[in-house]
């Protein structure tokens, strides 16, 4: 054990680029598959930098060998996206 952790990040996104952009109609004419009550967990980039900086500065006695699930808090719909 190296001492370490995983940051598992859900869908990175900007006000540019992510999932809603693909959800929005920019899918390359491709149909959009999948259910639109299916959930969708995102997080911007600046809060996944945020988050890897908390993980490095973190007490490691708190995060050795855990895995964390990152997301913004706010699931959404495909439909409400």
């Amino acid at each position: 054990d190296n001492g370490g952790c995983v940051l598992r990040l859900a869908g990175l996104y900007t006000a540019t680029r992510g999932a809603h952009g693909f959800w929005l109609g920019n899918n390359y004419g491709k149909p959009i598959r999948g259910r639109p009550d299916g959930v969708i967990n995102l997080l911007h980039y600046d809060d996944a930098a945020g988050a890897c900086l908390a993980a490095l500065i973190a007490d490691s006695s708190r995060t050795t060998s855990r895995t964390f699930l990152v997301s913004d808090g706010h699931p959404q719909t495909r439909k409400e996206i």
